[in-house]
């Protein structure tokens, strides 16, 4: 993936398209630009992204639906040391803790790096074995489609 192209995406909250987003719109925009997948926006699931209820509530659900995880034997945070070689791919979704919930999304965009986006920044991409990351990991998640050998881009 050409991180480039979503690199500087602003944090706007349920944003979900170029002109701003939030860390599930920019899983969403990719999944539909490189993928032709369209993800639900989720939008009339929470009031802005400091709602962690309900949204600590809704990626267990989504997470269930149509995505597969990488690392169904590990507890979590992961032990990112452990799980080497990594299978983790383009494309494939992170799931990272905030306070202690699983309340932030990002994308694989290469080899251990994340493409994420949180408010008051841009969205850029960084390491998920950096010490700011690297306890917060609770897994790696695959398109369910993306598996199926049906988009060539995977």
């Amino acid at each position: 993936m050409n991180l480039n192209d979503y690199s500087r995406i602003r944090f706007l909250d349920k944003g979900r398209d170029r002109d701003g987003c939030d860390c599930w719109g920019l899983v969403k925009l990719v999944y539909a630009e490189r993928f032709g997948i369209d993800l639900p926006g989720y939008e009339e699931v929470y009031q802005h992204t400091k709602d962690k209820d309900s949204i600590t509530t809704a990626i267990p659900q989504e997470a269930e639906k149509h995505w597969i995880d990488l690392y169904p034997d590990f507890k979590t945070p992961l032990e990112l040391s452990k799980i080497r070689p990594r299978r983790e791919r383009y494309g494939d979704v992170v799931l990272m803790r905030i306070m202690g919930l699983p309340w932030h999304v990002g994308i694989v965009g290469e080899a251990g790096k994340v493409l994420h986006v949180e408010p008051g920044t841009d969205s850029i991409c960084e390491g998920y074995l950096c010490t700011k990351w690297e306890r917060r990991i609770l897994g790696f998640y695959r398109h369910a489609s993306l598996c199926q050998g049906r988009n060539p881009a995977f």
